[in-house]
């Protein structure tokens, strides 16, 4: 069998850098930005000139997270009164990427210029009031990031953001002329919701051309709707299970493992004895699990993650791939908490490290042979997710313990899935029996899940309706590279396998249109029917 020296180094702290990644949404919105004057008219938005990213060639951006910025930005700043679909704006903003420069070598330091056309149209008449191609670069120095593809992606994203920051300026300096589509002497008293100008009997979801839920009449109208409810966000503080967790990932940060197991311990047996926290018991223990494989206890991690998967393999499904990454609703405090598929492709390889550092290879075999199974079996479930349910991370542990067994054409197959040519190439030239070192840097936290609560949303004759969701947030980076010494000596660094807060953090904003309509529709049916009860009751 060949040789293989595997080491795992626990860090929770941040995310290197690696492998091209898209560019992230929230990294283009300008920070702490402002605008003098502010335009007091409705305003639509549409994108255009984006591109996917290639994990195996270089960062783009796509129009849909371009838009999600713009959007972003012009809330945050109040460049316009607020954005809806383009049938009840004043203006529409088409903004097109037209030419994203970027070097075709891996520079010291990476510039990327961003040229976009801004176009702003009146709705009243289709008369175009603004047109002009902006262009703006940025430079992502090389103290930045370590690895060329992730300066490129800074640099992507600080293109993207000043031709925001430009484009906004400019439509702040103009002078427009509209009739707001929302006229302040129509509206209604408070706690009346109004649909075509009528009071709405009952609403339905229905999506908006920016991804919010929009309140509808059931009934189909000919009236042009001139006033509409429109929820506001508010952020809610982080409490409960996040809070829970605070001293065990203080601790984490610190290297104290030890201290961190006792109290991942200890928050596991609280969840089986409250019965507040009883749907967190296989949530709890899955992160008493990981923490032990940091600790190093293998035995009692084998034993936590192999029981929180059985779990959440028996109640999979019944929770949407959807739904699953909104887990926080009103009135739906006591789901039983079910893992996402990222959580579940996770368990495997974590397993299989575990059985590795106890030398039973025959155990690390089966679960190596599980984790192909699940991915494969998920990205024929739903192919349209592959993005999202490829776990580079299985992969490479796959692709190891072939070698480790000397069956190189199906190492190859994985490197090849991998895009890793040089890996390939390392395996093919190899002769003689030798021994490979396989550094394996577990960096980081989870993005973390807050609590965004929309509403009160009236009804007329029901009552006042709200809901809360799960929104994603990055968790900063205090990690920006990592490097290798051997007796004092540098032999590299390591590369980004897999970028698994940008995978989750995409895959949710992919989903966040779909979820917000399902809570809509939820509530809504929730408050309607408690509505007909309550008359009902009152004609008895």
């Amino acid at each position: 069998m060949k040789k293989f020296m595997i080491i795992l180094i626990a860090v929770f702290a941040g995310v290197v850098s690696g492998c091209a990644t898209g560019a992230v949404y929230t990294k283009m919105v300008p920070p702490d930005y402002s605008i003098q004057k502010k335009q007091p008219y409705i305003l639509a938005v549409q994108t255009s000139g984006g591109k996917e990213t290639n994990p195996a060639w270089v960062s783009q951006i796509s129009s849909e997270s371009f838009k999600e910025a713009l959007v972003e930005s012009i809330n945050k700043s109040g460049a316009f009164s607020r954005i809806v679909i383009a049938d009840h704006a004043d203006y529409m903003l088409d903004v097109d990427i037209v030419d994203l420069a970027q070097p075709w070598w891996g520079g010291i330091d990476m510039t990327v210029t961003m040229t976009a056309e801004w176009k702003l149209t009146s709705m009243k008449d289709k008369v175009v009031v603004f047109q002009e191609n902006i262009t703006k670069p940025y430079k992502a120095a090389f103290g930045d990031a370590l690895l060329a593809v992730e300066r490129l992606r800074m640099a992507n994203e600080g293109a993207a953001r000043e031709n925001i920051r430009e484009g906004l300026k400019k439509l702040s300096e103009l002078t427009l002329a509209a009739e707001s589509k929302v006229d302040s002497a129509k509206q209604p008293s408070t706690g009346t919701s109004f649909v075509g100008g009528k009071p709405a009997a009952s609403v339905l979801a229905k999506k908006t051309g920016d991804g919010l839920p929009l309140p509808v009449r059931a009934e189909e109208t000919t009236a042009e709707p001139t006033v509409k409810p429109e929820p506001i966000p508010q952020n809610i503080q982080r409490s409960g299970y996040t809070l829970e967790y605070e001293t065990m990932v203080s601790s984490l940060t610190k290297g104290a493992f030890d201290s961190a197991l006792a109290q991942a311990d200890m928050l596991y047996q609280k969840s089986q004895k409250t019965d507040g926290a009883k749907q967190n018991k296989y949530l709890a223990l899955l992160e008493r699990g990981k923490v032990a494989l940091a600790a190093r206890k293998f035995d009692q991690s084998i034993a936590d993650l192999q029981e929180a998967e059985k779990r959440f393999l028996t109640i999979e499904g019944t929770i949407s791939l959807t739904e699953g990454f909104g887990s926080i609703l009103t009135d739906d405090t006591a789901m039983e908490y079910e893992a996402e598929m990222h959580e579940k492709l996770m368990i495997s390889p974590y397993l299989i490290i575990a059985y590795l550092s106890t030398g039973d290879f025959n155990g690390a075999i089966v679960e190596r042979n599980r984790t192909i199974t699940k991915i494969n079996q998920y990205i024929q479930e739903k192919p349209d997710e592959r993005a999202y349910l490829e776990n580079p991370f299985a992969r490479y542990l796959t692709a190891i313990m072939y070698e480790m067994e000397d069956k190189k054409d199906d190492a190859n197959i994985e490197y090849k899935k991998l895009k890793w040519d040089q890996e390939i190439v390392r395996i093919d030239s190899k002769k003689g029996k030798t021994t490979d070192l396989v550094i394996l840097v577990d960096v980081g936290l989870a993005p973390q899940k807050t609590q965004v609560k929309w509403g009160p949303m009236p009804i007329p004759g029901v009552g006042v309706v709200g809901f809360a969701y799960a929104e994603y947030a990055p968790t900063p980076s205090e990690v920006a590279t990592c490097n290798i010494y051997l007796d004092e000596e540098s032999i590299g660094s390591a590369k980004l396998l897999y970028d698994l807060e940008n995978t989750v953090i995409t895959q949710y904003h992919k989903n966040k249109p779909a979820l917000q309509a399902k809570i809509v529709a939820r509530m809504t049916a929730k408050a309607t029917t408690q509505f007909a009860a309550k008359m009902a009751a009152k004609e008895v």
